[in-house]
């Protein structure tokens, strides 16, 4: 597999990635994070395929036995759009960036933001 990033030097490069690491990565993964294959699990999508942690959110759902919400590129930054996302289709994952988890938290003060957002999102 080959991913384009700009890794640490800031300037475009094509990466390949062997199968062996890939395995590696999403059983490590899984097991570091104690994620149970029976569990309905579905990933929120937002990290670029130009980052490595994108792998999980992909291929590491799939490897789960999950599903992936694919945002809309244009409205990634949109935090309700997300909310609204998040609570439609039952997202249990997001390993975005944290300003991405800080975005929707900061959306409102309430101590359960997400909740707030979820039934907002349901009213618009």
């Amino acid at each position: 597999m080959i991913i384009n990033t700009s890794g640490t030097t800031g300037y475009p490069k094509s990466v390949l990635l062997g199968e062996a690491g890939i395995v590696n990565c999403l059983v490590h993964s899984r097991e570091r994070f104690a994620l149970d294959s029976g569990v309905s699990w579905r990933a929120l999508a937002v990290t670029s395929f130009c980052h490595d942690m994108s792998l999980f959110d992909y291929l590491g759902m799939l490897a789960l036995g999950g599903s992936i919400v694919v945002p809309d590129s244009q409205r990634v930054r949109d935090q309700r759009y997300l909310a609204s996302l998040i609570c439609d289709y039952g997202v249990t994952s997001e390993s975005g960036a944290r300003a991405v988890r800080d975005g929707l938290a900061s959306e409102s003060s309430e101590a359960s933001a997400l909740g707030h957002l979820c039934a907002q999102s349901r009213r618009d």
